[in-house]
């Protein structure tokens, strides 16, 4: 039975409210878009995750499932619910798989010592461009 995009989204608002949030690119500390959050942001610590490729897009980088490991930073908000509110509208997120630029997702972070959290990710929603770059490293320089 297919789902209506009303009961998708639906289903998504109803997603646990995280406090934690795996970010990779223009989000990280020191990022274009870092300092809209710098008066939530609790912490911030180098992490990885896993299964995942990470690709160049020109001004803003992309995370797909894959093979390799992204690097990135696990960030925890005072107010979870309003630091989605602002990332929902940078990373072009509505809960409309059809027509988001990216999906989120709650994924197991490695952080230091090898403990896994889970944490809210932005993965790309659309077919990876052909003048797109794969970040072999897995880390997206600022």
């Amino acid at each position: 039975m297919k789902k209506s995009k009303a009961n998708q989204k639906e289903i998504i608002s109803a997603a646990p409210l995280l406090d934690k949030f795996f970010v990779y690119g223009t989000l990280k500390v020191g990022g274009h878009f870092s300092t809209r959050f710098d008066r939530l942001r609790k912490s911030d610590e180098k992490a990885i995750i896993i299964g995942f490729d990470l690709y160049d897009l020109g001004s803003f980088p992309a995370v797909t499932k894959g093979d390799g490991e992204v690097v990135g930073e696990l960030h925890k908000y005072s107010d979870p619910k309003e630091a989605l509110a602002h990332m929902d509208m940078i990373e072009g997120y509505n809960g409309d798989p059809d027509h988001d630029l990216y999906k989120r997702i709650i994924i197991p972070v490695t952080i230091k010592g090898g403990e896994q959290i889970d944490a809210w990710v932005y993965v790309f929603n659309n077919k990876i461009p052909n003048h797109a770059k794969k970040i072999v490293n897995g880390c997206w320089e600022i």
